[in-house]
């Protein structure tokens, strides 16, 4: 492939190139794909190694460390286009337009 070729990234479904710098040959391996996200919009790993990921239907789906769906809820009316989480385990969804917020959503309780 010469550099800077256009790819079709569709037609390669188990191997991506990918470029690191300009002048560098190397390469990355594909190593899994987790589907049921609908046009996915961020990521976010906490702590504890759970996986948060934002999506266009619009909710928020968080996975286990091994990418097994563990839950999913439809926290905001727009859709998610950023997320993030601190340490007390709070997570903050940036919205777009119409809506121009952040939502904080806080963890419950662990004795309810």
């Amino acid at each position: 492939m010469r550099k800077h070729e256009s790819i079709d990234w569709y037609a390669t479904p188990l191997y991506y190139d990918i470029v690191f710098e300009e002048d560098t040959t190397r390469e990355g391996d594909f190593i899994e794909q987790w589907r049921d996200h609908y046009h996915p919009m961020d990521i976010y790993v906490d702590a504890a190694g759970g996986i948060h990921v934002t999506d266009q239907v619009p909710r928020l789906s968080r996975l286990d460390g091994h990418g097994a769906l563990v839950g999913r809820c439809k926290p905001v009316p727009v859709g998610a286009h950023g997320i993030w989480g601190d340490s007390s385990g709070n997570l903050f969804l940036a919205e777009v337009a119409p809506i121009d917020r952040v939502t904080r959503l806080a963890p419950m309780p662990r004795d309810r």
